[in-house]
């Protein structure tokens, strides 16, 4: 893994690749109506349910971001996830315990 901590109000993560970029370039590229990621290609998905699909296939492989964004989805009831904070909290100590400066920023926050 490489560690950048880009605040998520500067950021776009797109969860097809795991690529971000600055969250302005984000919201231009999205008035061009786009169907690719400008990243790796791959079709964008916009359900609650499939963006969810695609942040697990990098939960399972241990990315720290992954872990991360799925366990502030689970604090917050992001992605169409049942509030869960307890199971949330159980996910982002997996990134802190991989020193993932994200994870213990949103822990510090909690």
């Amino acid at each position: 893994d490489i560690y950048l901590h880009a605040d998520l109000v500067i950021s776009h993560r797109f969860m097809c690749c795991g690529g971000f970029t600055c969250k302005r370039c984000a919201d231009d590229f999205r008035k061009t109506k786009p169907t690719q990621c400008p990243l790796c290609r791959e079709p964008l998905r916009e359900s609650s349910a499939e963006l969810l699909l695609q942040l697990m296939v990098f939960v399972e492989k241990g990315a720290s971001w992954a872990e991360t964004m799925l366990g502030t989805g689970m604090m917050h009831g992001y992605f169409g996830i049942k509030k869960q904070e307890r199971t949330g909290l159980e996910w982002i100590n997996k990134a802190v315990a991989k020193d993932y400066p994200a994870a213990i920023f949103e822990l510090f926050n909690f």
